[in-house]
């Protein structure tokens, strides 16, 4: 049966545009996959947990060695992997604003970076591949004809794609 990951991350609520487009984009999908689940998790209303000191190392010790934090982490880590391995589709809005994507983005990838659960231990092989992953990204600024993002007077008005731009 289709899985798709529905993922949100901005903080802008019902003015977010790349929340509009995801739901747009996983109706089409859910039209698409009438025996499809879908599973939603929103970073910009219930952001995973940056990285600290207390919980950084949970991924470099082993799991019989972890500390109450760090074992709370790797749980977190081992249920996001989770939600990508039984995923077909992942879904991600990205909102681009205040020069880059969101921390919370930042801070969801960190956790998806493990050996053993997203790497092979030994070969730091992939293990998470086999998934479409598409990216539905919005940015601030005017689109109307005539302002500055159009009409070519902005210095490098596309200074967010090179962010998410593969090689």
């Amino acid at each position: 049966m289709p899985h798709l990951l529905h993922i949100d991350s901005s903080v802008q609520g019902e003015r977010s545009v790349s929340r509009k487009l995801t739901a747009r984009a996983r109706d089409a999908w859910g039209a698409a996959h009438p025996d499809g689940t879908v599973t939603y998790r929103d970073l910009g209303t219930n952001p995973v947990p940056h990285f600290d000191a207390a919980t950084g190392m949970a991924r470099a010790v082993a799991p019989e060695l972890h500390t109450p934090a760090q074992a709370a982490s790797w749980a977190l880590t081992e249920e996001l992997i989770n939600e990508i391995k039984e995923a077909d589709t992942i879904l991600l809005g990205l909102p681009l604003y205040n020069f880059g994507a969101p921390s919370t983005v930042k801070a969801w990838v960190d956790h998806l970076i493990a050996r053993g659960l997203s790497l092979d231990p030994d070969t730091h092989a992939p293990l998470l591949g086999g998934r479409d992953f598409v990216v539905l990204a919005s940015r601030g600024g005017g689109y109307a004809e005539g302002t500055p993002d159009t009409d070519g007077t902005t210095p490098n008005p596309g200074f967010r794609t090179p962010y998410r731009s593969s090689a």
